[in-house]
């Protein structure tokens, strides 16, 4: 009876997490969304709150297409003369999608900005090899 009682809590545990993930997931899918109005309508400091509140729920990058978030606050960040910001956050875009062309780009701006010349070869290279015909 015991061992029923633990296996049952165990249960309703996991349970537990997987509903808390699953709310989680919502909560930066939505903030990713707002994010993404701000920036389409020029907002860029909006945007990037947004963007922060996402990060702050999923810091991993864990939620379905999370580099995403990354890449538009970097984009944002770049936008408004902060490329070191955009660089780490191109860094965490790569870092969850590697093989994402774009992210090699976001990352080769931000390093453009820097006027960090030899990097911005080195990302060009990888977004060649990533995509040709583009």
């Amino acid at each position: 009876e015991d061992a029923d009682r633990r296996a049952l809590e165990e249960v309703k545990q996991s349970i537990q997490r997987r509903q808390d993930e699953m709310k989680n997931a919502d909560f930066v899918i939505e903030e990713v969304a707002n994010g993404d109005r701000m920036m389409a309508d020029g907002q860029y400091a909006a945007a990037v709150k947004y963007y922060d509140k996402a990060v702050a729920a999923d810091p991993e990058g864990k939620v379905k297409d999370a580099f995403l978030m990354f890449a538009n606050r970097g984009m944002c960040l770049l936008e408004m003369k902060r490329p070191r910001q955009a660089l780490a956050d191109a860094e965490m875009c790569v870092k969850v999608n590697p093989g994402w062309m774009l992210g090699h780009v976001l990352k080769g701006r931000a390093h453009q900005a820097l006027e960090q010349w030899t990097e911005v070869l080195s990302e060009s290279v990888i977004g060649y090899d990533l995509a040709p015909e583009n």
